[in-house]
């Protein structure tokens, strides 16, 4: 996931060098960039609205552990990917077995859209897919025991997916459904405490 190259340039496609120039401006500048830089595309030099999640965690990252710029955007990802590896293994393995955990990390790793989403710099779909596994086991522990506290809970990682990319938090409201549906079949009944699902919703909606 670290670049290995001769060049002073960063690497990367598309969003990459969108995001590189944020997350840089904040780390120089301690504050959000005003306007998009003339480079990129289609919102080339228009005002700033992009959620800056990704882009303060790059810069904070950075100048925390003293990395330079040039490196701390890889070393990010490469420390998200952990984490989701992290999070793929404890989930499968609680509910499948260690040998399928191990299993799952290895498709995970090898995966063709993980490798994509670096390549052409979408750092912030891979920020918020870090959350993923943790959305699942929330939606999981909801289901099970379903009180207020899990509601809060869900409601603000759904906020913070919707927030930070909202691909990733559509891919958490899907497996909510789909597991709502497989919950209701099984134990064929509707869930008791009902009027917590719009509760969850809506604390969600200030990422919008």
């Amino acid at each position: 996931l670290i670049p290995i190259s001769f060049s002073p340039t960063p690497y990367g496609e598309a969003d990459a060098a969108f995001h590189y120039y944020e997350s840089n401006y904040i780390r120089e500048n301690s504050k959000l960039p005003e306007i998009v830089p003339p480079f990129a595309h289609f919102y080339a030099n228009e005002k700033y609205t992009y959620p800056p999640v990704v882009h303060i965690n790059i810069a904070l990252f950075g100048k925390l552990f003293n990395i330079p710029q040039l490196y701390a955007p890889y070393i990010y990802i490469a420390l998200l990917h952990m984490i989701l590896g992290l999070g793929i293994y404890v989930l499968v393995k609680k509910y499948f077995g260690k040998i399928e955990a191990i299993g799952s990390i290895v498709f995970t790793s090898f995966s063709s859209r993980l490798v994509y989403s670096m390549v052409s710099g979408q750092w912030a779909y891979y920020t918020a897919l870090a959350t993923l596994p943790i959305a699942i086991f929330l939606i999981i522990n909801f289901f099970k025991e379903q009180n207020a506290k899990n509601a809060v809970f869900l409601g603000l990682l759904f906020g913070l997916q919707v927030y930070t990319h909202p691909q990733i938090a559509g891919h958490s409201i899907l497996i909510f459904i789909i597991y709502s549906i497989f919950w209701i079949l099984v134990n064929r009944k509707l869930p008791n405490n009902l009027y917590l699902i719009p509760i969850v919703f809506l604390i969600s909606i200030p990422g919008l």
